[in-house]
């Protein structure tokens, strides 16, 4: 996803990049690293709680060093998060801006604090049926989920000018297993949660984002 993304205009665009990392290793001290990475969101006024467990076991690094993944997994993850740490790095305004989470739900609560005007999701971490999605609707502006990342293009199955699951009904065909967002109510135009499939990502985003007619 972050790949499709274009560079960032810092004087319009506060953006902060999740990764889901679920190997990284834990650091001790955590009571340093919560107030650390705390300043991220200092600028930011919301009415949410402070973040949870996922904020207090890790702390911003510096542009020029990395996260450790766990030693079984070293190899292929730290090639993983040197890659997704690089492309992150080119879009934020600063190097705390990139964010690991290390559980499939701890981007909710991280989410919560910020409440950002859009979330880009991929549909691996919306949850089952869309849960994740539903915890953080109230907490953010609009929420897209980034769909046929695989290469499958299911995105263009769904059209979010539709205003419910009856009217996707078009979509199905023989041998075709419906994905949640194909079914649920809570996706359609002016609910909150839209689809985009990862071909048209960077055109979605300069439209939304940087205001691209």
């Amino acid at each position: 996803m972050l790949s499709h993304l274009p560079d960032t205009d810092f004087s319009k665009t506060k953006l902060f990049v999740l990764i889901y990392s679920p190997s990284l290793r834990s650091r001790p001290n955590s009571h340093i690293s919560a107030v650390s990475l705390g300043s991220s969101y200092s600028a930011i006024s919301t009415p949410a709680h402070t973040p949870g467990d996922e904020l207090k076991t890790l702390e911003p690094q510096p542009e020029d060093t990395i996260y450790t993944p766990a030693l079984s997994t070293r190899s292929t993850d730290t090639t993983l998060w040197n890659t997704l740490h690089g492309q992150a790095l080119r879009l934020v305004e600063s190097p705390a801006m990139v964010m690991p989470f290390t559980t499939p739900t701890g981007h909710i609560h991280m989410l919560k604090h910020l409440g950002p005007d859009y979330v880009y999701i991929v549909d691996a971490l919306s949850g089952t049926n869309g849960a994740n999605v539903e915890d953080i609707k109230r907490w953010v502006g609009q929420t897209i989920i980034v769909v046929g990342s695989d290469g499958t293009g299911l995105g263009g199955l769904v059209d979010t000018d539709d205003e419910g699951p009856a009217s996707k009904s078009k979509s199905e065909h023989a041998g075709h297993t419906s994905k949640w967002w194909e079914t649920t109510d809570m996706v359609g135009l002016g609910k909150g949660v839209e689809i985009v499939d990862a071909s048209r990502l960077e055109d979605d985003f300069e439209r939304r984002v940087g205001g691209r007619d």
